[in-house]
């Protein structure tokens, strides 16, 4: 039985990435076998650019990507018929949510500048659904949908609603179409010094997947069992990933402390 899944990206081989994207690298997270649903954190160097201009869409695949570092351009498309797209540059600390059924490509050229890392997952496989760009496009009438972007760093931090001394930003409700496991999509800051003395900081697993990654700063967890027993004790720190599964009970800051505090970004759940 898996309790917990803990990677140090730190620690984990680039390895190359979609072949449209050759000269790009990936860490796989993980990839779900029932269900195809998918993390990873991938790098596109600076200067990395395209020759051949496409779109596509992820059919029923909900994806999300969340900016590490640098910049990466693309462009939207509300739908086939619309040949010029929307272009957008998703720079550090930006939050992509791209709801099925959303057509999207790079640009021909530099589609970074800086180089970007991201991390970038979905609800089911990440298949390529090419689009052209002429001919009969009616023959791909769908119902299509556009994506949330957020540029985070604009989002004010707010009180946690159900735990005192930490701070939340709600990146992601999903709306409509809220996916378990998926939504919300948020950023919590730990700050140095709190302590689960000041709120309930028993948290339990549950069967969806849910997971956090250490944006800036450390944060002391423990593990327990669903016989009582701890089998992690451990600091997390920054690029470490994080997540627990149900009966598994994840205690933060239990009788410790971060030491500078701790910036985290949380799918599937705010910690409630």
């Amino acid at each position: 039985m898996e309790h917990f899944r803990l990677i140090n990206l730190d620690k984990t081989k680039w390895e190359q990435w979609h072949p449209q994207f050759k000269g790009t690298f990936a860490k796989t997270i993980y990839i779900d076998k029932n269900t195809g649903a998918n993390l990873r954190q991938a790098f596109l160097p600076s200067g990395f650019s395209l020759k051949e201009r496409k779109r596509h869409h992820h059919g029923d695949t909900r994806e999300g990507v969340y900016t590490l570092f640098g910049n990466v351009k693309y462009q939207e498309f509300e739908n086939p018929k619309i040949t010029k797209g929307k272009e957008n540059n998703f720079q550090k600390d930006f939050l992509l949510d791209r709801p099925p059924y959303s057509i999207h490509g790079p640009k021909i050229g530099d589609i970074t500048d800086l180089g970007c890392l991201i991390l970038e997952w979905g609800s089911g496989p990440l298949h390529f659904n090419y689009i052209p760009f002429d001919g009969n496009l009616d023959d791909y009438e769908n119902d299509y949908n556009t994506p949330l972007v957020v540029n985070s760093k604009k989002v004010d931090w707010i009180d946690h609603p159900t735990i005192e001394g930490i701070k939340i930003k709600f990146l992601s409700e999903g709306g409509k179409n809220k996916l378990e496991g998926f939504h919300p999509i948020c950023k919590i800051f730990i700050p140095p010094g709190w302590n689960k003395i000041n709120s309930d900081g028993n948290l339990l697993g549950e069967d969806f997947r849910k997971w956090f990654y250490v944006l800036h700063g450390d944060l002391p967890i423990k593990v327990i069992d669903e016989k009582g027993n701890q089998i992690l004790n451990q600091r997390l720190v920054e690029n470490e990933y994080f997540e627990w599964f149900s009966p598994t009970k994840l205690l933060i800051c239990d009788n410790e402390e971060s030491n500078i505090g701790c910036e985290l970004l949380c799918v599937g759940h705010d910690f409630s």
